[in-house]
């Protein structure tokens, strides 16, 4: 957008303009200004038909957002926004679509550390197992050659 801001103060700056170059000056300012906030803002809440359905289903239970709301949303430092954007924003409205991820992906994250601990005292008992019959049978043989011994 950058060019586009240059190409519009450049163009503003001359005295005088060609016809080409009007229409290049009006159509980088219309650029410009389809890319405002308040513009996407605009389109979005006069949306109508199936875009209109899509954008109800995106907030889910909560109403369209006031401008000043939809402001709050936005990220700093962003001068130009697309559909794209807007619809991103208008898409955190939507809190209790927002808390159930929260609570799925903190219930993903505690079952992984249940599978851990659970994983862990199986190892523990496994290996518990294996040492305490290499103990046995290690005694087993020790009572055997000891009656071999014995016997000879």
């Amino acid at each position: 957008m950058n060019k586009v801001n240059a190409t519009v103060e450049t163009l503003k700056a001359r005295e005088s303009r060609t016809r080409y170059e009007s229409v290049r000056l009006a159509n980088a300012i219309y650029k410009v200004e389809s890319r405002t906030l308040s513009k996407i803002y605009k389109e979005l809440s006069k949306a109508e038909g199936e875009l209109k359905e899509i954008i109800t289903e995106i907030l889910g239970d909560y109403k369209f957002p006031e401008f000043k709301e939809f402001v709050k949303k936005a990220p700093e430092k962003k001068e130009y926004f697309s559909i794209w954007n807007g619809l991103n924003m208008i898409k955190k409205f939507n809190l209790k679509a927002e808390q159930k991820k929260k609570a799925a992906k903190q219930q993903k994250n505690e079952a992984k550390k249940t599978m851990e601990i659970v994983k862990v005292s199986v190892v523990d008992k496994l290996m518990k197992s294996v040492e305490s019959k290499g103990k046995a049978k290690s005694k087993a043989k020790s009572k055997t050659k000891g009656k071999a011994k014995i016997a000879a």
